[in-house]
């Protein structure tokens, strides 16, 4: 269990969570704060609406 592989492909999971997180929260206070530019640049929401439709 303490292999050396391990325990770093576990810390490259948690960073790339906890970004992936603050990504997520960051968007949606600039999406509340900041709604109609956010309409001209919408690359974050366009990306959720795909994953999100499967298609």
């Amino acid at each position: 269990m303490d292999d050396p592989l391990t325990i770093y492909l576990g810390i490259i999971v948690l960073f790339f969570f906890i970004v992936l997180l603050s990504l997520i929260i960051f968007n949606m206070n600039s999406d509340i704060e900041e709604d109609e530019k956010k309409k001209e640049n919408s690359w974050w929401n366009d990306l959720i609406n795909w994953f999100s439709t499967g298609s």
